[in-house]
């Protein structure tokens, strides 16, 4: 979206400005919304599931939910990425505090947040392992990013990991 008025106090984004939206909705003054928490807010809503208001022309959203967006990045790109970038992000990043050097296991590959998992994970210094039946999506995975690949129809995904991992991979 480009944006076509700007309210009072907003300072971080200029008339014009391309974004995309961060669809969470959260009250930002709730106990879990003080402590960083805001997708326990509770009356975290989703725009465009329990809140009406994506599909239309203008749409009023507090600063917070606003991403600039790269004149590289087309708006069906980022209309198509917000949701699953933002859920990988928060599940790997903000929830799990993943660092450099940590290691993944995405288990499924195909959908949109796993394919997001294995990107992140992987820009975030994550050695990433793979887990599927499917060598077609595998194969993508290895495309996307992801360090090890295992093929669950051929060997028992869970020894493999442990194995692999010097012993950390189960139940650690």
């Amino acid at each position: 979206m480009v944006l076509a008025a700007l309210g009072t106090g907003v300072t971080g984004v200029q008339l014009g400005d391309r974004v995309a939206i961060n669809p969470d909705l959260w009250c930002g003054c709730c106990p879990n919304c003080a402590a960083g928490r805001d997708s326990l807010c509770d009356s975290w809503r989703l725009l465009g599931e329990s809140v009406r208001g994506t599909y239309a022309q203008y749409l009023v959203l507090p600063e917070r939910n606003l991403l600039p967006l790269p004149h590289a990045v087309s708006f069906e790109t980022a209309a198509a990425a917000s949701l699953v970038y933002l859920t990988a992000w928060h599940s790997l990043i903000t929830r799990g505090r993943l660092q450099p050097g940590e290691s993944v296991v995405v288990v499924g590959t195909g959908g949109g947040v796993n394919s997001a998992c294995i990107q992140i994970a992987r820009f975030a210094g994550a050695k990433v392992y793979v887990v599927s039946a499917d060598v077609r999506k595998l194969e993508r995975a290895e495309a996307l990013g992801a360090h090890i690949l295992i093929d669950r129809s051929k060997e028992d995904w869970s020894h493999a990991i442990f194995k692999l991992t010097q012993r950390r991979g189960r139940g650690s």
